[in-house]
């Protein structure tokens, strides 16, 4: 038999057990040098492509940049960096903004087409019930005419 007390007691302390043994572990992990520690080959291929697309995405953005005090400097302008800096932000910004509105404008297209879709799908379900209960009437005429018939 079990008294509650212990039971809890020898659960709690179990769990305890896993919390020490878990943080037992990050320790080694952390403490262990990077180049020691052993991944799948699955593991690795899919960090050195990740790592490879970032410094493509870094180079290619680079690439077609130029520094804004360069540019100051060799254009003579009487404007800091700074003020060329905010109107490059608000530009961004513009842009952000019309492309959202434009994704929104699609999205809602996308909504009323979908509403449209359903509105003609209601229309053919009610033309099908009206078809169905005309010939259900017409079924029914047709017995009661063989019926008085007979």
């Amino acid at each position: 038999m079990c008294y509650n007390s212990v039971c809890n007691n020898k659960a709690g302390q179990s769990r305890k057990d896993y919390a020490a043994m878990l943080q037992h572990e990050s320790q080694e992990q952390t403490a262990t040098p990077a180049a020691q520690i052993r991944v799948t080959s699955e593991e690795l291929a899919q960090a050195i492509n990740a790592l490879e697309a970032s410094k493509d995405e870094a180079a290619r953005h680079l690439a077609g940049t130029i520094p804004i005090g360069e540019v100051i400097q060799e254009l003579k302008l009487e404007a800091t960096p700074d003020e060329v800096w905010a109107q490059v932000q608000k530009q961004r910004a513009r842009k952000a903004a019309a492309a959202a509105a434009v994704e929104t404008a699609a999205a809602q297209k996308e909504q009323a087409t979908a509403a449209q879709a359903a509105a003609a799908a209601q229309a053919a379900a009610a033309q099908a019930i009206a078809a169905a209960r005309s010939a259900a009437q017409s079924a029914q005429a047709g017995a009661q005419v063989y019926r008085h018939r007979r």
